[in-house]
């Protein structure tokens, strides 16, 4: 961010002596001089900061004078002591852009302009601390110019480890079909825009890794791409090039707006405009359209005057990232082109996705823009041995606690190919060498299966395993610093139980001593087990054999073969391959089966969100289902599978679908209203995947509002799996402490 040279030219104003320098712990900063002159420095030093810093802790120490002539910026010096200090992957600036289109700056349409306080970091990073040669531009011996400016106090490269320009920085190459080289720089960027324009999909290396660009609102040339991804319906993200072609896509409010434009540039989820030209297949599926501006000067030049553009991983489902031209060749060899450069990425990184709930942008996925990034362990705790945490095999994140920090690595994926195994494997040990951590305690989920279970168990041999929904519960905690006692709602799909069922529509009492699950969704059978986070009709005959519905034989018939019933209601009554669950997403699942909307899964939470959509479209917001609480030896048993028999009523005499789907949104906010209200806790935190509900967690709000209630939901730390390991971290801190009677 520029901090050293900001520290240089604040001490030269104030004619102090002395100097700065990067440690492994921090910047030390040593001046001399007159003691005003001092003050007014500290003052300075705090007022007048970069944009991008902040400041966690400032010690401040008196020393025997050194007699220094002067002031400079001293080499970097490196110890044991390592706390990450690293900025993540910044979008490019406003300074930049206008240099980037200037034609008489001598970076004119280079696509790697970025500068002091913006830029790649985290992705070419190697080593501590962040110094030219721990990074993958050490490969780029800086130009006279360069240099120039690089010892120019004044300058605003003035020091920037990553100074380069198009005499001496990375370039591009453009290769066709046949890995064959046919253009280099401005050249190969004006054939991309062509044959993108033509229809074509082209594979682009930039900061992080590759992306997959084609026309957004050729409907054709997405089908394509969906074939190459092996990805049939789950939503594309689009790249618009400035905010103005945003805004003809999306509803953007100020908050859209703030988090679009944000030196993080994530990926942002608007509200469709039924009336953009995007293609219908980009976004079908999804009352949202997942919105990017470009972060580099590259994906700037490549969307002037060009229509928008989806830009998707370049990965196929279920893979890493590519970040090597060997492995875009190889694994997205049905691509048209190929255009890459010469600089090494250090860490495979995606982008960042958020949305907007109740006015604050809430992390979906955690990547480019935010990571790395630190949180301070609690002030009642202290950890003496470093902690590794697993996270789980979905939406996969690990974190490392050491010291008095907690870092939360980048998003990995799911766990379900051997190469994504890899690459977590890696970015473990990528990690630990980061910050000098060479033997830790681990944590991990329950589940004996999980692949994360096994890696974290091979390399520690002290383990411990902590319960997925309360790991939820807790990472809420961590971001929130919720005082005690309050309410946990973690509503999910399938996670694990302490009593060897699957849990996903969970409630507990959290008091500074224990957490306790106090209530739970009514169970219901899931024949096929895991085929039935796949097959939403699997759910749906589960939950209305258990509550013998009058619509099962109705609904079957229109559903399912007789065959398929016949085994599929066997699995049932013999308890074969058939576990209990309370999960709220399976219960989601079988709603959207009930109303005939979706009977397969083709992403995770397919069905969940079209039936959101579905509910966002109702006129009328009058439809109310009651659901009944029962309490057995302080437990509460939430009866809402009766929801499924009304719901099934009002459509068989034509209340619109929209409404039924709304007072199911509805009737599920009111529950939570409701435990709250006989619990008596004021203080409520929800968390878990289904939490990513926009319509259901707005709705909770409101109800928990008009009876006086508090309302804890992450922003940060995302309330899907990816957010597990932080829960984990935080679960085995309390455990040392002997904090909680867990």
């Amino acid at each position: 961010m520029g901090f050293r040279p900001f520290v240089f030219n604040l001490a030269n104003k104030h004619s102090l002596k002395g100097y700065v320098k990067n440690t492994s712990a921090g910047v030390e900063i040593n001046v001399e001089g007159n003691c005003k002159a001092i003050d007014a420095f500290q003052n300075d030093l705090i007022s007048q900061k970069p944009k991008l810093a902040w400041y966690e802790k400032i010690q401040i120490q008196e020393m025997p004078p050194s007699f220094f002539s002067s002031f400079i910026i001293d080499n970097s010096s490196v110890d044991n002591e390592v706390s990450l200090a690293l900025l993540p992957d910044t979008a490019i600036c406003d300074i930049c852009k206008s240099e980037l289109l200037d034609p008489s700056n001598r970076r004119y349409k280079y696509p790697f302009v970025h500068c002091m306080g913006c830029g790649p970091r985290f992705s070419l990073f190697e080593s501590m601390p962040f110094d030219r040669k721990n990074t993958t531009m050490k490969d780029f011996t800086p130009c006279d110019t360069c240099l120039k400016e690089y010892t120019d106090s004044k300058n605003r490269r003035f020091f920037s480890q990553t100074i380069c320009c198009s005499e001496c920085g990375p370039k591009l190459t453009l290769y066709d079909k046949n890995q064959n080289p046919i253009a280099k720089e401005h050249e190969a960027i004006k054939i991309v825009k062509e044959e993108l324009l033509n229809g074509k999909i082209v594979a682009i290396k930039n900061t992080g890794g590759f992306l997959l660009l084609c026309n957004a609102t050729n409907e054709s040339c997405v089908q394509r791409l969906r074939s190459i991804k092996k990805r049939t319906k789950k939503p594309f993200a689009v790249l618009a090039h400035s905010l103005d072609s945003a805004c003809a896509l999306g509803h953007i409010g100020t908050v859209e707006e703030k988090a679009l434009t944000s030196y993080a540039s994530p990926i942002t989820l608007c509200k469709k405009k039924e009336n953009s030209n995007i293609a219908p297949s980009v976004c079908s599926e999804s009352p949202y359209v997942g919105i990017m501006l470009p972060s580099t000067a590259l994906l700037l030049l490549l969307t002037e005057d060009m229509p928008v553009l989806v830009a998707t991983s370049g990965n196929i489902s279920s893979m890493p990232l590519c970040i090597y031209d060997s492995e875009v060749f190889s694994t997205l060899s049905e691509c048209d082109f190929f255009l890459s450069h010469n600089r090494k990425i250090a860490s495979r990184i995606d982008d960042s996705v958020v949305h907007i709930i109740n006015e604050c942008v809430s992390t979906i996925r955690r990547a480019r823009g935010y990571i790395p990034s630190a949180f301070s362990i609690p002030n009642s705790m202290s950890i003496s041995t470093p902690i590794l945490s697993s996270g789980c095999d979905l939406k996969n994140s690990f974190a490392l606690a050491s010291k008095n920090k907690i870092y939360l690595s980048q998003y990995i994926g799911d766990l379900s190919s051997l190469q994504s195994i890899s690459h977590y494997q890696s970015s473990i040990e990528f990690w630990k060498g980061l910050l000098s951590i060479k033997s830790h305690l681990g944590v991990c989920d329950i589940h004996p299966d999980m692949i994360t279970t096994k890696t974290v168990q091979s390399i520690n041999t002290a383990t411990a395993h902590v319960q997925h929904h309360t790991a939820h519960l807790l990472a809420n905690q961590l971001e929130n610093n919720i005082p005690y006692p309050y309410l946990g709602v973690v509503w999910d799909g399938t996670g694990l139980g302490d009593d060897h069922t699957v849990w996903g529509g969970e409630f507990f009492e959290v008091t500074e001593h224990r957490i306790q699950r106090i209530g739970s969704m009514e169970s219901f059978p899931l024949p096929g087990g895991d085929k039935a986070v796949k097959e939403p009709r699997r759910s749906c005959l589960g939950a209305l054999t258990q509550i013998k519905s009058s619509a099962l034989i109705t609904w079957a018939k229109q559903v399912l073969s007789d065959e398929e019933v016949k085994v599929l209601s066997q699995c049932i009554s013999s308890k074969i391959n058939t576990p209990m669950t309370s999960s709220i997403g399976r219960l989601f699942d079988a709603a959207a089966s009930l109303l005939n909307i979706c009977h397969t899964n083709e992403f995770e939470g397919h069905a969940a969100i079209l039936l959101e959509k579905l509910a966002l479209n109702a006129k009328k917001k009058n439809t109310e289902y009651v659901i009944p609480i029962t309490k057995k030896e302080n437990f509460y048993e939430v009866n809402a599978l009766k929801i499924l028999n009304e719901m099934y009523t009002d459509k068989k005499n034509g209340v619109p679908l929209p409404e039924i789907a709304y007072g199911f949104h509805l009737a599920l906010a009111r529950i939570i209203r409701n435990i709250t209200e006989i619990v008596d806790l004021k203080r409520v935190a929800l968390s878990g995947g289904v939490m990513q509900n926009k319509l259901l967690v707005e709705l909770t709000h409101l109800e928990l509002n008009n009876i006086g209630a508090c309302v804890y939901i992450h922003k940060v730390i995302p309330t899907n799996d990816q957010g597990i390991a932080a829960g984990q971290l935080l679960h085995l801190m309390m455990q040392n402490q002997h904090h909680h009677h867990l």
